[in-house]
């Protein structure tokens, strides 16, 4: 019987392949392509479940295969008690796990085996495709099996396996001298053949190398760690390397809203002579802090609001609009983007819009929280800055009013 070399693998802790896995944050989606290829190295989704506490189960029982080597029988065991009278996949059972156990597995292990191979660059520069025993053996992984290219290759950055669903294929790092003991040399790239294939039932295509399953067009761990930088409130933060990325690009023209938000009469309210915004707060949350529950479309976002870390860094004109907080956090649009902090950890934040009318003043309220859910940013912008409003009406509109 052939071996499934990741599957195998991951019945051994491996080191890169935990780190990948524990640095993907849990994202609801509607459908498998929500994300497009490199995306997936920061995202654990899975499709159809938009219950975050859900994700965040089928996340824990993914990694536990990863670390301790579960066997399908075992995640399935954990899927069912992580999903039970809360979702119900439409698809057969045994097809949905065994997709999102091999699926996850495979994909953390050749990205972890992509940090292994960067780090053996200096000694083994030159990578050798390995067809796997797949079940139906594509025709063009079996041309490319023993291929070898140096690794900085570019026909690596679309074709480093698996290349698609239920892709065995591996690589396996090379010296000179094994070339020189195998009498081989450094092949040429294949030439590679884009090809529009339909997008899931989108009714849309994507550009995708012949050879490979749309979607799978990346290198799997490439983008794990290598997103650029990207301050709270999606402006360029300062430095020679500032920029910041979306989850894709999404914006308020792309998911077909109205450049201008109609506003809506405040419940809360512009507190009248307040000059300290931790002060403001407190009075607003009845206390120094408040869970609040965010509704976004079929889930909801916890977020806790800390009066002294919210309110600490404003400047004191901010302090009478912190009583339109609560209508901030009864958003009419919910955006989704990955950011990286200081540290280089990646994280998910929410971004919440809505439009208030107050006293006369028309406001747009942009509230930002981190995936930890806690808010961390407030910002006030005048109705009619629509192109200010704009520029934070992108990455992924996740639900709307």
């Amino acid at each position: 019987m052939a071996v499934d070399k990741a599957l195998e693998g991951a019945r051994l802790p491996f080191d890169e392949a935990i780190q990948f896995f524990q640095q993907k944050v849990a994202l609801p989606t509607q459908a498998w392509t929500d994300l497009k290829e490199a995306m997936h190295d920061r995202a654990f989704v899975v499709a159809g479940v938009t219950r975050q506490d859900v994700l965040v189960d089928l996340q824990t029982a993914v990694l536990k295969a990863i670390q301790k080597g579960t066997t399908l029988e075992e995640f399935r065991r954990d899927f069912d008690q992580a999903v039970m009278g809360k979702w119900e996949p439409k698809q057969d059972r045994g097809w949905r796990t065994r997709v999102i156990y091999e699926t996850n597995i495979r994909t953390a292990y050749a990205a972890g085996r992509w940090t292994q191979l960067q780090e053996m660059k200096d000694a083994m520069p030159f990578w050798e495709y390995r067809h796997g025993d797949s079940l139906r053996p594509r025709p063009e992984h079996l041309a490319w099996n023993g291929l070898v290219l140096s690794a900085d290759d570019p026909w690596w950055q679309a074709h480093y396996p698996p290349n698609g669903w239920g892709c065995r294929c591996s690589i396996v790092a090379r010296s000179e001298g094994d070339l020189a003991r195998a009498k081989k040399g450094v092949d040429k790239p294949p030439p590679v053949q884009m090809v529009d294939r339909p997008w899931g039932s989108t009714g849309q295509t994507l550009p995708t190398p012949r050879g490979v399953d749309p979607g799978w067009g990346y290198a799997p761990g490439q983008q794990a760690f290598q997103w650029p930088p990207a301050s709270p409130l999606g402006g360029k933060p300062a430095g020679p390397k500032a920029s910041w990325t979306p989850l894709d690009k999404g914006t308020w023209e792309t998911a077909g809203r109205p450049r201008t938000l109609a506003p809506r009469k405040a419940e809360g309210g512009i507190l009248p002579k307040v000059t300290d915004p931790v002060a403001a707060l407190r009075q607003v949350l009845g206390g120094p802090e408040k869970l609040f529950r965010v509704g976004a479309g079929d889930w909801e976002i916890p977020l806790v609001v800390n009066a002294e870390r919210l309110g600490g860094h404003l400047p004191a004109d901010r302090a009478p609009f912190m009583g339109l907080l609560p209508d901030a956090l009864k958003p009419q649009e919910v955006w989704a983007q990955f950011a990286v902090n200081e540290q280089g950890r990646v994280a998910l934040r929410w971004r919440m819009v809505t439009a208030v009318e107050d006293r006369g003043k028309k406001l747009a309220l942009v509230a930002e929280g981190n995936d930890k859910g806690v808010l961390e940013a407030l910002t006030f912008i005048p109705i009619n800055n629509t192109s200010e409003l704009n520029k934070l009406r992108v990455g992924r509109l996740v639900s709307w009013t």
